[in-house]
């Protein structure tokens, strides 16, 4: 063991298990403070699987909030029949879809262009903001009249953060602020600094007369099967490939899938669709490239110890069965 010790092979082997428990730690908190990944987690209940599946569509499709509305009620659907009824099918999964705009927000003595995400569904169930003041509006709120101001926006139009109740004009209709929140510090920097507010998708288009294109629809549901999840969305939504690009959040920064993540690394870095990704999936995609990098590091790091150990352990029964 002393002779052992004393070689330098021996040290190496140490720091690049050192290197590799360090590059597991840092690969183990890549997807940290990512919750817009984490729904399926969320919504599960006892020993049943679920999986989370996003959908990101290009404007070209022309997706509306009535068309999401039909691919909800495929869904519960084709889950009444593997639960028994509408009730409980309806009761065993949950949706929620955003399309994005820009308008004017007055409020206070300020007029501001701002960012709109017109959200569907349980949106904020998805996407838990980090609420400062106030709460989020709930879905299919009889009182669809209610916003939710990110911080800069609450700033830029009343100098104040606090300014829950406060009424802003949305494309000059009144509705009342529900609550002020900010964006978790692991998709700060995908949010990017342009203010934004947060209001139903159908009180933007009463208010505007617009149907913006709803470019991202996500669901948590049931998933005996792996795979399941995702094939229903595909079917719901019936959009092509060229249309729509479907992606399973649940598991996504397992060890293997970042991985996989390396082989993709150039595909990844070209986008040549119309398929537009809105900062969250932006933010996963950015954590999800430093995770494969950390999984990839820790494998090669790996090597060494493992070769060095499997070396001494075939020298060893050599000199065992010589004896």
């Amino acid at each position: 063991m002393t002779g052992l010790i004393r070689r330098p092979g021996f040290w190496a082997a140490l720091v690049c298990l050192g290197l590799c428990a360090g590059l597991l730690l840092a690969w183990s908190c890549a997807g940290r403070g990512l919750e817009s990944q984490r729904e399926a987690e969320r919504w599960q209940a006892g020993e049943d699987s679920f999986a989370q599946v996003s959908a990101f569509v290009s404007e070209d499709a022309a997706l509306t909030d009535a068309a999401v509305m039909g691919a909800h009620t495929r869904v519960t659907e084709e889950l009444s029949a593997l639960l028994g009824s509408p009730e409980a099918a309806e009761a065993a999964w949950t949706d929620a879809w955003c399309a994005e705009s820009r308008t004017s927000v007055t409020g206070g003595f300020n007029t501001r262009q701002a960012r709109v995400l017109c959200t569907g569904g349980d949106w904020f169930a998805f996407h838990p903001l980090d609420v400062e003041y106030g709460w989020y509006y709930a879905p299919y709120d009889l009182m669809d009249g209610l916003a939710v101001l990110d911080e800069l926006l609450a700033w830029q139009l009343f100098g104040a953060a606090d300014v829950t109740g406060m009424e802003v004009l949305v494309n000059g209709h009144t509705c009342t602020v529900a609550g002020v929140v900010s964006v978790p510090e692991a998709e700060r920097e995908a949010y990017g600094d342009e203010p934004a507010i947060f209001v139903s998708y159908g009180f933007f288009s009463r208010v505007t007369g617009e149907t913006p294109p709803v470019t991202c629809y996500e669901a948590a549901l049931p998933e005996a099967v792996r795979g399941y999840a995702q094939d229903t969305v595909s079917r719901a939504l019936g959009l092509g490939e060229d249309m729509c690009e479907l992606r399973r959040n649940t598991d996504r920064f397992s060890f293997g899938r970042s991985l996989a993540v390396m082989s993709e690394l150039p595909q990844r870095s070209q986008r040549t669709g119309r398929i537009y990704y809105p900062f969250w999936e932006n933010a996963a995609r950015a954590a999800e490239s430093r995770a494969g990098l950390y999984a990839a590091g820790t494998l090669t790091a790996a090597l060494w110890p493992a070769g060095y150990g499997v070396y001494w352990a075939v020298r060893g029964i050599r000199r065992l069965r010589r004896r």
